[in-house]
């Protein structure tokens, strides 16, 4: 019987780990930053230079976003990755950190995308709890069962 919730469970810590990165990344969406320190073109992490990383200052956000990957057995488990390109140029004239064509470096994130994504994780949660709450209520009818 325990054995039915750990696809269940998995899910529920990747819902969780899901909605915790929508969040951070719709709490960070106007963190912007100098466009020559940012990363504004599309890249892989093998081009990446670790020089070019040391340049990129730390209170630049970088936005993730998790994907759900099968676990061996059953269930799932989130991966966390960084958008790519991370960072898209606005223009934000009256930004303090525009540069001279008023450009400003923002999070590649978009707004209506993260509301679905947490739409869909509180979704994925609520029914993989309904799962492990249907379980235990099964397990418990059959510990009376057999008293």
């Amino acid at each position: 019987m325990i054995q039915a919730m750990r696809p269940s469970i998995s899910a529920l810590k990747a819902a969780s780990t899901s909605l915790s990165a929508s969040a951070s990344n719709i709490a960070n969406a106007r963190n912007g930053g100098r466009l020559a320190d940012a990363e504004v073109t599309p890249m892989t992490r093998a081009r990446q230079t670790a020089g070019r990383q040391d340049r990129v200052p730390e209170d630049l956000y970088r936005p993730v976003r998790a994907d759900n990957v099968a676990v061996a057995g059953g269930g799932v488990r989130a991966v966390v990755r960084e958008h790519d390109p991370p960072h898209v140029a606005e223009h934000d004239p009256g930004d303090p950190k525009a540069d001279e064509d008023g450009l400003v470096a923002r999070p590649n994130v978009d707004l209506a995308d993260e509301f679905v994504r947490m739409r869909q994780a509180r979704d994925s949660y609520m029914a993989n709890l309904k799962v492990v709450k249907t379980t235990d209520e099964m397990a418990g009818y059959l510990v009376d069962r057999r008293e």
